[in-house]
């Protein structure tokens, strides 16, 4: 919890937000990364965590990504490392090398690309540091836009839950977004009091990338001639879609704790009784965790694979069998249900 030292202007809107979402996750003395790109939102909350550290004696790190996709990337980068000079905080910086396509990297799948690498990046970074939490500084202009974008490609209620304030990255590992409640104009605001300049990236304008349409076309229409609090309706759907998702993973678990019988690493065996006694929802969402605690290719599932495997544990449903991405074998004989992978998942991955 924030430290009873710890007094703030009532009228603040990020240190009391970032104090209390930081200081009872990450306990004092702790290290923590923060991505910082230069943008209004992660400069504020690099600022503002450097502005706490003494308070909470976090071991602050900032990680920043040079993707060379512009040609002033370079020059971003040393304003980067100009700040965290002057705000004491060491910087680590890792470049976009033509290994990953570097300069010459196709605009389609790019950012995707780019956000696997900075994941990748900032895995290694808190490994080598012992850190548990990366800090990142979406906020909740972020997260309408993620729901906006999740309905329109037609996600379902895990999807519309957006973004999460803490999620896993790697094992022992979380990512952390203090911000998610904090709108950008607040943040601006919360700057521009301070006299501390940020940068701003030219291609988040450009409309070609679906993001930006959404953001700077989209919005801003559903906003003008629909519901001008859409951005918080928005954000209020991820809410109540978190808490369904929660409560469905939990019961989930529950029920695929009670249906093991044996778990080896390329075989599982399942009393079907226990799951089919769930709704369809939460039993899709017990297969869901079973492949993700078995590292199974769970990326490659969709809604009609996990449909299917659900339909197996069906209590109406008699013997059959079905073949799964990743050449996931399933066979139901009775209440038996034998799930069976060509080869165990790699050592890194996790097994129940």
């Amino acid at each position: 919890m924030v430290s009873p030292s710890c007094t703030f202007d009532a009228t603040d809107p990020l240190l009391p937000v970032i104090a209390e979402e930081v200081g009872r996750r990450v306990g004092q003395g702790q290290p923590l990364i923060i991505a910082i790109s230069g943008g209004p939102d992660s400069t504020a909350l690099l600022t503002a965590l450097a502005e706490l550290k003494e308070t909470f004696a976090w071991k602050l790190t900032a990680a920043h990504f040079d993707h060379g996709w512009r040609a002033d990337s370079a020059s971003d980068a040393q304003w980067v490392a100009d700040l965290c000079q002057r705000l004491a905080v060491p910087l680590v910086i890792r470049r976009f090398g033509e290994d990953h396509g570097g300069t010459s990297c196709p605009a389609t799948g790019r950012e995707d690309r780019g956000r696997r690498w900075r994941r990748r990046m900032l895995t290694e970074i808190a490994r080598d540091l012992g850190a548990a939490w990366v800090a990142m500084a979406h906020t909740a202009d972020d997260q309408a836009e993620t729901v906006l974008h999740r309905l329109l490609r037609g996600s379902g209620v895990r999807g519309l839950a957006g973004m999460a304030p803490a999620a896993p990255l790697a094992a022992g590992m979380h990512i952390l977004r203090p911000l998610l409640a904090v709108r950008r104009q607040e943040i601006e605001q919360w700057l521009t009091a301070r006299g501390q300049t940020w940068l701003r990236d030219v291609t988040n304008l450009d409309t070609r990338q679906t993001r930006n349409r959404i953001r700077h076309v989209l919005l801003p229409l559903l906003r003008r001639e629909f519901n001008p609090e859409v951005d918080a309706a928005l954000c209020r759907l991820a809410r109540q879609c978190r808490e369904l998702v929660e409560e469905m993973t939990a019961a989930a678990g529950q029920g695929l704790t009670a249906a093991m019988l044996e778990a080896m690493p390329t075989l599982v065996r399942l009393d079907v009784r226990p799951l089919a006694a769930l709704p369809p929802a939460t039993r899709r969402e017990a297969f869901r965790l079973l492949w993700r605690g078995r590292g199974w290719p769970e990326g490659a599932m969709t809604f009609r694979h996990w449909s299917a495997l659900a339909q197996l544990a069906d209590a109406d449903r008699g013997d059959g069998a079905a073949t799964f991405p990743g050449a996931i074998q399933a066979r139901r004989t009775g209440s038996l249900l034998r799930l069976t992978a060509e080869s165990a998942p790699p050592p890194d991955k996790p097994t129940p």
